[in-house]
């Protein structure tokens, strides 16, 4: 961390941060970058979908639009090598994760998988669209109820919900964004605030 603008939740802050705690060699340090290495490309996997899905949020929300018509900018193009990444990744430091990361990464490359080898882009769509129908069901609303998804399949069709329809398609992500924030620019704050920033540079 040298630097107030290298303490980003993104990848680049996360490479650097898993070459400096392999440095270390001690097991606190080793556990914690076989973290930083399973949430980098968890994340790396995470970003392309959340991509693709915001694609078909903007699809219009006036009908229902066929999952074949519904043209992804990338399509499924390296969805496979980041989900081969995310398994790499896990069966390289999966010993040394926290139970509680290990298995809520390795669920969510299970419950990803048939979208991430879907065999064509209509089944990339389709299986986006399952997908987040099964997060929002798991989901409770204020009323206790399952929460409505944004986007549904009814058959081979699919509906996106007026007030989560996208009026443009989004801008390509950058590669080393991170969908998720892990508390590097709180903790970078807090050393800050103790006036040990310097020593931890």
């Amino acid at each position: 961390m040298q630097a107030t603008d290298g303490t980003s939740s993104d990848g680049d802050t996360f490479q650097g941060l898993n070459a400096q705690l392999r440095k270390e060699r001690d097991p606190l340090s080793e556990r914690l970058a076989a973290v930083v290495a399973v949430a980098s490309a968890f994340e790396d996997l995470h970003r392309e979908l959340l991509y693709r899905f915001d694609q078909i949020r903007a699809v219009g929300h006036r009908r229902p639009v066929p999952t074949t018509s519904i043209g992804l900018i990338d399509g499924s193009s390296g969805l496979e090598d980041l989900g081969d990444a995310l398994k790499g990744a896990l069966s390289a430091h999966g010993a040394c994760l926290p139970h509680a990361v290990a298995d809520a990464v390795h669920g969510f490359s299970l419950a990803i998988e048939p979208t991430v080898w879907a065999p064509d882009e209509g089944g990339l769509v389709e299986g986006l669209v399952r997908h987040h129908e099964r997060v929002q069901a798991g989901k409770l609303d204020a009323s206790r109820q399952p929460k409505r998804p944004w986007v549904e399949l009814r058959g081979h069709d699919v509906v996106v919900a007026p007030r989560y329809a996208l009026d443009e398609r989004p801008e390509k992500p950058s590669a080393s964004a991170f969908t998720h924030p892990y508390r590097i620019e709180q903790f970078a704050g807090m050393l800050r605030e103790a006036e040990a920033w310097e020593a931890a540079s």
